[in-house]
């Protein structure tokens, strides 16, 4: 037990480049603070998180959360004070108070329009809170140009194990809520998500002759959230580049918000070999300071 112990302590502090976290940070950031501005260009921020009494269709809806109803001045108050913290995270002011009052805030703005908070923005919130600690202000901000301090690498298997979570439940509930992803169906799963009128944007009729390839695409998408483990592996690279196009495909086939962008602002923690390596590589330094140890399968 005593060596087991060691050998887990020596792997999560195992010292790493703080680079990808920063970008991490920057990205993470920078995603949830554009999908806010998306909806003040589309000039409905007042009708999201207003109540109906007040002229908006947000409001109150769980007794049971610890948060609070706001009147319609406060709740655009929150927006503001959303988009302000989310700015100073991206970049790297004050970023741990700025963190967790982005996080109190974006909360808020959940509760006060639950349709409106997806599973992306909880995943989001939920990396923002624990990387909070992570030490990705050591590098990438206005105070500190350069990334050239080191962290432990426990963040970076936290986010691996976050994301192999995130696809494998995603790839055993394809699985056990229809067995199309697996068979030969007539209209297959993958075909009928991009051509649904509620978040699709394909054209049924034009993409019909090509029903056979979202068959193949169906269980290429099942046989990759399946194999995320791989993220732990030295292949997580490679894999990554796969998941990154699934993302890219999910964006140019489907309306779903930051969904694929937000997925993406963690894969530079997936892609850390690479950029470690080439940040070695292109700066001289101690190869101790820009150790490869994201590498969990190491």
């Amino acid at each position: 037990m005593k060596r087991l112990w060691t050998w887990w302590v020596e792997l999560t502090s195992r010292p790493t480049s703080v680079l990808p976290l920063a970008l991490t940070r920057i990205l993470i950031a920078s995603v949830m603070l554009l999908d806010l501005l998306r909806v003040l260009q589309l000039g409905i921020v007042g009708d999201l998180w207003r109540a109906p009494a007040a002229g908006g269709i947000g409001g109150f809806t769980d007794e049971g959360s610890l948060l609070v109803d706001l009147p319609p001045e406060a709740a655009l108050a929150t927006y503001g004070i959303t988009v302000a913290a989310l700015a100073c995270v991206a970049l790297g002011v004050v970023t741990i108070p700025a963190t967790v009052v982005a996080v109190l805030a974006d909360a808020q703005l959940g509760h006060l329009f639950p349709p409106g908070d997806r599973a992306i923005d909880r995943l989001l919130r939920t990396m923002l809170l624990l990387l909070m600690f992570s030490g990705w202000d050591k590098g990438l901000t206005l105070r500190i140009r350069h990334a050239r301090a080191t962290v432990a690498q426990w963040p970076h298997l936290l986010v691996r194990f976050m994301l192999v979570m995130v696809y494998t439940s995603s790839g055993i509930g394809k699985l056990w809520m229809t067995r199309d992803w697996l068979g030969w169906a007539r209209f297959p799963p993958l075909y009928r998500i991009v051509t649904d009128p509620m978040a699709g944007t394909l054209d049924p009729v034009r993409w019909l002759a090509f029903r056979p390839a979202f068959q193949v695409m169906s269980w290429a998408t099942v046989a990759l959230e399946l194999s995320s483990f791989l993220l732990f592996t030295r292949v997580a690279p490679w894999w990554g580049i796969v998941g990154a196009l699934m993302h890219v495909g999910i964006f140019s086939m489907m309306e779903l918000g930051m969904f694929s962008w937000g997925m993406l602002a963690l894969y530079p923690i997936v892609f850390a070999p690479w950029i470690v390596g080439r940040m070695r590589s292109a700066s001289p330094i101690p190869a101790s300071a820009a150790d490869q140890g994201s590498q969990a399968g190491r």
